[in-house]
């Protein structure tokens, strides 16, 4: 929990040193640029953030991390040349920091911060946190020494920033006992099918969180796009500790789905649940005022972000509910469904975002986002009800069956 929030409180002020020193045109440019990154994060590195604790506990940690080589160079890199020649003819004035950021947020540290998770999940929490502190914090050295020493650009940023993370992947993964290509690239595919089933999830998720700045940079423009993107970004990270709490509980619902424990899955889910509400009902107020006080001070050029952020912060308690329910499906094996629902909530999401910013702006399509939520949240957490009465009432039928059998063999001898 108190790595999540340092890690938390390093990207702040990364994101406010970005957002203040570019300002909102070249930051709605990065907005945006993200937003395309952050949809495919998942089929660009195959799922990796989603199985690598069940890899873990099955394979042990030299094999979770010797498929990260081999997920760069199959997937990460073909992604990102094809995402930057596909787009680049959109975004040709910008080409270079196009991709340069898509480079980074697609591939590079998204592979990263998954990549230390293969401390936590082997025991290992001293190297856990150090590696995953890490990553925030050469984010914000080369963002400073970027834009804040150099004077640089969105360009100056994106190379400094490219070098870091492969040095820090570099260093992690030999932490890790990562020493074997070959090796990695067999477990790659042994685990292909069940990572691009997590990808897919995870592209269908990443899209439905994204797809408010895609439409409105596509529609508005950078200049728009900023002080959107900057609301969203205070929302994301009121998130950070609701999604801590939930990472807390996710192995422990794999290891119940093993011993088919399902009643304990459900408790541990609305435990998690209620712990996550009430967090982020405090992380939520904690947004709106940090909105408030940075648009009176560095931010100033954003003030249209406040009520548009209060708005979106109305999701970081729901978030709680999306995360438990959406850990419990991948744990019983029910990924087909969560992508079903999921593709269904983006489908809702980016009709509400169109609606509402015809009608309102960017403060509508807040609306649409915070109205679309609920509506994904509430049928994701009706299919985990069901799936696990049914998976309890088969539990039940083959007891009895047993228990039967071993009646039947009593009798006779």
């Amino acid at each position: 929990m108190m790595t999540e929030v340092l890690k938390a409180a390093v990207s702040g002020i990364t994101f406010l040193l970005m957002a203040s020193l570019l300002g909102p045109e070249d930051y709605g440019s990065y907005v945006l640029f993200a937003a395309i990154a952050m949809t495919l994060v998942p089929l660009a590195t195959a799922g990796y953030s989603y199985w690598v604790q069940p890899l873990v506990l099955q394979r042990g940690v030299s094999a979770a991390s010797s498929v990260v080589l081999p997920i760069a160079v199959i997937f990460g890199l073909p992604s990102a040349v094809a995402v930057i020649l596909g787009a680049g003819a959109i975004f040709r004035g910008q080409m270079l920091a196009f991709a340069f950021v898509i480079l980074i947020e697609m591939v590079i540290y998204p592979l990263w911060s998954a990549l230390v998770m293969v401390f936590l999940t082997s025991g290992a929490l001293s190297h856990y946190f150090v590696a995953s502190v890490a990553v925030p914090i050469l984010k914000l050295l080369g963002t400073v020494a970027a834009l804040l020493v150099w004077e640089g650009t969105l360009e100056t940023w994106g190379t400094v920033l490219l070098f870091l993370g492969l040095g820090g992947i570099g260093v992690t993964a030999f932490v890790a006992r990562s020493h074997n290509f070959l090796y990695g690239f067999r477990v790659t595919f042994e685990w292909l099918r069940r990572g691009l089933g997590f990808g897919l999830v995870g592209v269908a998720s990443s899209a439905t969180d994204t797809v408010d700045k895609l439409v409105i940079g596509y529609a508005g423009g950078p200049t728009t796009a900023g002080p959107y993107g900057v609301a969203s970004r205070f929302a994301a990270y009121g998130v950070i500790p609701v999604r801590a709490i939930a990472l807390v509980s996710y192995p422990q619902y794999f290891r119940l789905a093993d011993s088919k424990r399902y009643v304990e899955i459900r408790t541990l889910m609305y435990s998690t649940i209620r712990k996550s509400f009430w967090l982020g009902l405090v992380s939520a107020v904690a947004v709106v005022l940090a909105l408030v006080i940075a648009s009176t001070s560095v931010l100033s050029e954003y003030k249209d972000s406040v009520l548009v952020g209060a708005v979106l912060a109305i999701l970081i308690p729901l978030r709680g509910v999306q995360y438990a329910a959406g850990d419990v499906t991948y744990a019983l094996g029910k990924s087909e469904w969560r992508l079903g629902i999921t593709i269904f909530g983006g489908v809702v999401t980016a009709l509400f975002v169109v609606l509402g910013f015809q009608y309102s702006g960017t403060l509508g399509a807040a609306v649409g986002v915070s109205t679309a939520a609920v509506v994904a949240a509430g049928a994701l957490l009706l299919y985990v009800e069901r799936a696990i009465q049914k998976l309890s009432y088969q539990q039940g039928d083959e007891e009895s069956v047993v228990l039967h059998s071993n009646g039947q063999r009593q009798r006779t001898s």
